[in-house]
């Protein structure tokens, strides 16, 4: 669970410094996805408004006879990143990077060590951030837009824009993510991305941050022993 929340906390990180800021075409879209695999099957269906400040993802899986559902949201309210389970009720507040002053450098170097973590510790969950596993990319055209294909020694992703239309895992288990529908530049209602009133806030700091980093440094060091 602590991996899963830092896997949010990061991408929020870096997505509010890099990709979303630098998207001028798409500032709103529902998609659809339906997830197929060797273990698992569902559908997840992602919105986002607001250039992404505002992103909501539910998910639904069905791992043999057990259902599990996600219901996530996430804000950037420019001050601090949101990330809340609606289902538990309960979300983790964290101070953005930028609200303090940093020099330019600084914030390069921030950037940098998010990467980092992201790819040293969330490459089974986001391949795309090992660029070493990356083999070649191309060009083709899915569900009516021209897509780069990246293609790793375990997967291949057709990226458009910012958003993976498809995803297709190899190993260790075989598992296909695919957009099903796509609606962009649309009006969202947006009821859909205020919380609950009752929700449980633990603030988080980056020192708190790098402490999970440590447990699941020293949890993964363990494990291969």
């Amino acid at each position: 669970m602590k991996k899963t929340l830092l896997f949010y906390i990061l991408s929020m990180l870096l997505f509010s410094q890099i990709a979303f800021a630098k998207n001028n075409e798409i500032f709103s879209g529902i998609f659809t996805y339906k997830i197929e695999g060797d273990i698992e099957n569902g559908t997840e269906i992602f919105s986002f408004a607001n250039n992404k400040t505002y992103r909501h993802r539910k998910t639904t899986i069905a791992k043999g006879n057990i259902k599990v559902e996600s219901d996530m949201l996430e804000i950037d309210d420019g001050k601090s990143f949101y990330i809340i389970n609606l289902l538990e009720k309960t979300g983790s507040k964290v101070s953005h990077p930028s609200s303090k002053q940093k020099s330019e450098s600084e914030e390069r170097e921030w950037l940098e060590q998010t990467r980092t973590i992201r790819k040293k510790f969330f490459s089974e969950i986001d391949p795309i951030v090992d660029e070493a596993e990356i083999k070649k990319s191309s060009e083709i055209t899915f569900f009516g837009k021209r897509c780069k294909v990246i293609t790793g020694k375990f997967f291949k992703v057709y990226k458009w824009f910012d958003f993976i239309l498809r995803h297709e895992i190899t190993s260790p288990f075989k598992k296909l993510i695919e957009v099903t529908d796509m609606k962009v530049n649309i009006k969202i209602p947006e009821t859909r991305f205020i919380p609950p009133e009752n929700i449980t806030y633990t603030n988080l700091n980056m020192e708190q941050i790098s402490a999970m980093i440590k447990a699941i440094m020293s949890s993964t060091t363990n494990k291969n022993k």
